[in-house]
């Protein structure tokens, strides 16, 4: 099959986003969120924000919680500037490894802190990953995977007979060195 440039780079995009969905999939991941802000606010301002967010999450927790964070500020395809602002910055995103979160407080603390948040358990049936993903490797979009400790190990398996499974730490399976 013979692709366009556009029709390279949304194929590409595709491969990247189902093969971060399955090392989350194989990840603790145990809530999912949407979260926005109350007034303007610039990205740097919106990380600190969610980062002291986290650490509060932690600190409840009395443990480090994983995280996949997509920021998502974006124009409707085809809108003129003038007539269609862009959707205000809001993060969609998933934890890892929280199994006794409070929702309600964890809710209460961004509104607190931020704006109106959105925090479910996670329901693997409901594609929350993916729709996280959706625009992660867009252009206009910026995503990040944090709290790596408390992430498990990841085993990639590779459709070729010849590669043995490789963890995050480039051990194979065979090679455990």
């Amino acid at each position: 099959m013979i692709y366009t440039s556009t029709e390279q780079r949304n194929h590409k995009n595709q491969q990247l986003v189902n093969g971060y969905t399955e090392l989350l999939k194989q990840q603790d991941v145990t809530h999912y969120f949407t979260l926005t802000f109350g007034k303007p606010i610039s990205s740097v301002g919106a990380r600190a924000k969610y980062s002291e967010w986290i650490d509060c999450l932690e600190w409840f927790q009395r443990r480090p919680l994983g995280w996949l964070r997509a920021e998502e500020t974006k124009r409707w395809p085809g809108a003129h500037i003038d007539s269609h602002p862009a959707i205000p910055l809001h993060y969609h995103g998933v934890l890892i490894a929280a199994p006794n979160l409070n929702i309600p407080q964890s809710r209460a603390l961004w509104h607190e802190m931020a704006g109106d948040a959105d925090v479910q358990a996670f329901d693997p049936a409901r594609g929350a990953i993916s729709y996280c993903l959706k625009s992660a490797f867009d252009s206009c979009s910026t995503y990040e995977l944090g709290g790596m400790k408390a992430f498990r190990h990841y085993t990639a398996l590779r459709a070729d007979p010849l590669f043995a499974p490789v963890d995050w730490h480039g051990r194979t399976q065979n090679n455990p060195k």
